[in-house]
């Protein structure tokens, strides 16, 4: 969410925080929209991931459109789809505690003249986050979901600036 008040040295780029907790969160259908872009980005991404993990020696002949509709697009009933919460902060193993920090960006409009840096909010390193889900068996069992889900999240990472370490984890 973008949080600007016109005030002089605030903070420029948005952050989801919980309502009741005021806790930093990643929503759970970002979380939803990331593993999916795994998934239309590239087939041959879901079968390394296979290939790269003894928990899926029996998976080699499934379709991965079909594991696909079964995962984002549910099944017939409510109840038998995979649901995806929010992705929340747990802890900090900072030695402070903090779990926020700011940066700034420096975006060059023009060449000829003086950036303007843009101060944001980012979350610090060594911040635990707890990714819950509450998945079906089908196509792939449950454990299967979770294992490829976890690699996908760490494969990738979620948020903005994922390309210069922001948004990157860490197993745990």
């Amino acid at each position: 969410y973008m949080h600007e008040t016109g005030q002089d040295n605030e903070f420029k780029i948005g952050f989801y925080f919980d309502y009741t907790t005021g806790m930093p969160y990643i929503p759970g259908s970002s979380v939803k929209g990331l593993l999916r872009s795994a998934f239309k980005a590239s087939e041959s991404y879901i079968r390394e991931i296979f290939k790269s993990n003894s928990l899926f020696c029996n998976v080699n002949e499934i379709s991965i459109s079909d594991l696909e509709n079964e995962i984002f697009e549910g099944k017939k009933s409510i109840y038998d789809r995979d649901i995806f919460f929010d992705a929340v902060l747990i802890k900090s193993d900072n030695t402070d505690g903090r779990f926020l920090g700011e940066d700034f960006i420096t975006p060059h409009k023009d060449p000829l003249k003086n950036p303007v840096p843009i101060k944001f909010l980012k979350v610090l390193p060594n911040v635990v986050f707890r990714f819950e889900f509450d998945l079906k068996d089908g196509i792939l069992s449950v454990e299967q979901k979770l294992a490829l889900f976890k690699q996908i999240i760490l494969d990738l990472g979620i948020g903005a600036k994922t390309n210069v370490g922001y948004g990157n984890f860490e197993p745990n």
